[in-house]
């Protein structure tokens, strides 16, 4: 079917409106106006939405937002108030419809006991050393109550504001995907060695960075999160073929969405090739997948149809940080015409990232709906 101007389109006065873009059918069934924590909940559970939602569940702040803020970092890292308040900024400032905490990836490991070392004012506190040095230790290695140990607590404290602060917008906490927390906690190239020299011992520590995700997921939601992303970059194929997801990954993956989907929808963020994994990702038991740049969402959509909700992937180098704000409109909008239910960056938005590019892209997703009337 030939391309058709975003501008021609005429509504239909029916139940539903169809478009079809590359053999990808993309739905939108009219409904009664939503607000945005139903609009998103709906988009990812594959349900009638009004118009697509307007939320990002991956890190939104960016150099200007801080500065027009004036709650930036380090605070953001550590003061609860000053989390709350740049996470509320990216809506303020940028026009998103969700608000999303934390700024960085290291509070699950730090909560363990990892060594973190210094922040600034552009960079989140980096983990120091392996805290995991032998496996005739890990018994020692106690799960943490996410209520108490390390910035945890901070995080679980700024969740609760901003669900009193955030009105009808979702409120989208983050968290490290088992795998993930255990290469932070091992490190990266040892885990990955483990997996093939020692898996008895590398599946002991992956149980227990799934008893804490679901223990951290479950303390979210009982603060008020609205949606649990599941961060996961270490199960990318890039780092991991499909043989090596399926044993130390999936099954993991899958506990913790088992144990809390029923609460909140749940989303999956894996960048990288994912591929040669795709059919075990769809059946991880998230509701949506969060895709990076680098991933082709039309042929992503085609083979989710109905398993799981696609969220992504405009390129957050380079177009978002790079382009102008007509390249990201127009990248936006090929990524509603593929099938994204969740339209959003491809990663966290770049720290040097225009506000204008970021304007551009929920301008973009919120009036696409206007262009085909609604």
């Amino acid at each position: 079917m030939a391309s058709t101007p975003l501008e021609s389109l005429e509504p239909r006065r029916s139940a539903q409106i169809r478009l079809v873009r590359s053999n990808v059918v993309l739905t939108i069934k009219m409904s009664t106006l939503m607000n945005p924590k139903e609009r998103l909940e709906a988009a990812l559970r594959l349900k009638p939405i009004d118009r697509l939602p307007v939320s990002c569940p991956l890190a939104t702040a960016t150099k200007e937002i801080v500065g027009l803020a004036g709650c930036g970092f380090p605070a953001a890292f550590h003061d609860p108030k000053a989390m709350a308040c740049l996470a509320m900024a990216a809506s303020r400032f940028a026009g998103w419809e969700s608000v999303r905490v934390p700024f960085d990836v290291n509070i699950d490991a730090e909560a363990f006991g990892a060594a973190m070392g210094k922040d600034s004012t552009e960079c989140p506190p980096g983990i120091q050393g392996r805290l995991v040095q032998s496996y005739e230790d890990l018994d020692e290695l106690a799960v943490p109550d996410p209520t108490l140990a390390g910035r945890s607590p901070v995080l679980l404290k700024a969740v609760e504001m901003l669900a009193n602060q955030a009105g009808d917008m979702p409120v989208i906490c983050a968290m490290q995907g088992p795998l993930t927390l255990a290469a932070q906690l091992r490190g990266e190239e040892e885990l990955l060695l483990d997996l093939l020299t020692a898996p008895e011992d590398a599946v002991r520590l992956l149980q227990k960075a799934t008893q804490w995700g679901k223990r951290f997921a479950n303390a979210a939601i009982d603060a008020g999160a609205d949606a649990i992303i599941v961060l996961d970059g270490t199960s990318s194929g890039d780092i991991l073929g499909p043989a090596l997801y399926r044993r130390f990954s999936f099954p993991f993956e899958y506990e913790v969405f088992k144990d809390v989907k029923a609460r909140v929808p749940t989303m999956l963020h894996i960048c990288g090739d994912i591929g040669n994994s795709l059919d075990l990702i769809l059946d991880s038991g998230a509701d949506g997948l969060s895709l990076g740049q680098g991933m082709d969402l039309g042929w992503v959509k085609e083979r989710a149809m109905g398993r799981m909700a696609i969220v992504g992937n405009v390129s957050p180098t380079t177009t978002l940080l790079r382009g102008t704000p007509e390249e990201v409109r127009a990248e936006t909008i090929k990524c509603i015409l593929q099938g994204a239910d969740v339209p959003a960056p491809g990663c966290g938005f770049a720290f040097g990232t225009p506000l204008a590019n970021m304007k551009a892209m929920t301008h973009a997703i919120r009036s696409f709906h206007r262009d085909i009337g609604f």
